[in-house]
């Protein structure tokens, strides 16, 4: 009864967390306007972009279906040269890695790499702020599991370029919000791991990253 019902809680806390990126996904999507002086390839490729932001946040529960498709085509863009395609793809993994929770494992490696990149060397603000939003929500999703999905050792990377972020590599207001609430999240995972089931404390060897 205790592992249905957590199952549930945590079925319903991703959902959750999918649903209410949705909409911010939809909307990054909708600010990224074709600019005037971008050619024509890039141009398709936006629109392209934009169409399967659109097409995915509407699969809902279907989503694990198309997941292989989906993953695929949105950590393509997320590498593109154009950086709007690159922040509408960012900002479109938030809401299906969250909703996909367990089963993004497959990706989960190169959805990493792809999160430090932008946060260690995007030149878009819009594309870090969603890189962040993608660690936020799926930590958010995937709850004290985390870690049997995600590399701690790519999480360790992840934080430290947050850190930098956070202490002076940006003065974005907006983007320093995301980077506070995902290492909030990630304050949070090691304090889940930390208590260990049903809050029992653990021996741990800490390592302190600068």
């Amino acid at each position: 009864t205790g592992g249905a019902a957590g199952g549930a809680a945590g079925g319903a806390a991703g959902g959750a967390a999918g649903g209410a990126a949705e909409g911010a996904a939809e909307g990054a999507a909708g600010r990224l306007e074709v600019d005037d002086g971008m050619h024509a390839g890039a141009e398709r490729r936006l629109k392209a972009a934009q169409a399967i932001c659109q097409a995915v946040t509407r699969l809902g529960e279907t989503l694990p279906m198309h997941a292989d498709a989906a993953m695929h085509a949105l950590l393509v863009g997320a590498c593109d040269e154009e950086p709007a395609v690159r922040a509408s793809c960012l900002a479109c993994l938030a809401p299906v890695c969250a909703t996909l929770r367990y089963a993004v494992h497959p990706w989960s490696v190169e959805l990493l790499q792809c999160i430090e990149s932008a946060l260690e060397g995007e030149r878009d603000v819009q594309a870090q702020q969603a890189a962040c939003q993608i660690i936020s929500l799926l930590l958010d999703a995937l709850g004290s599991d985390a870690l049997t999905v995600l590399s701690a050792h790519q999480l360790n990377a992840v934080t430290v370029q947050l850190r930098l972020l956070r202490d002076g590599k940006t003065d974005d207001a907006l983007l320093l919000q995301h980077v506070s609430a995902a290492l909030d999240q990630l304050d949070a995972l090691g304090r889940a791991l930390f208590r260990g089931p049903e809050g029992r404390g653990k021996t741990l060897s800490i390592r302190i990253l600068n």
